[in-house]
Formats: C-alpha cells, structure tokens, sequence
C-alpha cells in the first residue's frame, strides 16, 4: 500500500522516547546495555532471538526499500518502524533483567 506506516504505539511514548530508552538503558532501568549471558535463562533467550530476527526484517527492508542514498529510500517509514519494533524489544529486555517486571501483574510474566 502506498499509505505511511503509522508509529507503533507502545505505552504511548512517543518515536524519540523509544529511541531514548533503548539507547541509555542505565538512566532509566539502572543497569548497563544488556548482553547475552546464558544466566538470564531460556526466555531472555527466546526474546533475544526475536529481536535479532526483527534487525534482519529490518535490513531486508532496506536492501528492499533503498538505493544508493538515503534520500532514494522508497519506505523509510516501514524500516523506521521496524528499527523502532527492535528497540521496544530491547527495552523489554533491559526492563526483564532489570528486575522491572512483577509475576503476576499485567506487564509481568
């Protein structure tokens, strides 16, 4: 469709809030960016494994979507969107090893 790819909206931050918070984890998760490590066990795993699935999405689009510049990108809205997919991802992850989730609750697991 030739229609823009409206924002994903999560939580309703804004683009720039998700950009934010994926990009200074310690500022507001309090801890570094997150690393694979094998103690986080099998769901950090799984939920790695899918944000690495959405960055090739993501680089597929370009080679799909983009010439030789930037400016001769036909989608910038869907590979934006989908960079952004991955950074909620990310934050999900930091918020997970970070301790933010409660078992039980609605944002828990």
């Amino acid at each position: 469709m030739d229609k823009p790819l409206p924002f994903i909206d999560f939580k309703g931050w804004s683009d720039d809030e998700v950009r934010e918070y994926s990009h200074y984890p310690e500022k507001y998760f309090g801890m570094k960016h997150a690393l694979p490590d094998p103690k986080y066990g099998m769901l950090y795993g799984e939920v790695n494994k899918l944000r690495a699935m959405v960055r090739q999405l993501e680089i597929a689009a370009v080679e799909a979507f983009c010439g030789e510049s930037e400016d001769q990108c036909e989608r910038l809205d869907i590979i934006l969107a989908l960079n952004r997919l991955s950074s909620l991802i990310y934050i999900i992850i930091c918020k997970f090893i970070g301790s933010h989730y409660k078992r039980g609750t609605a944002d828990g697991y």
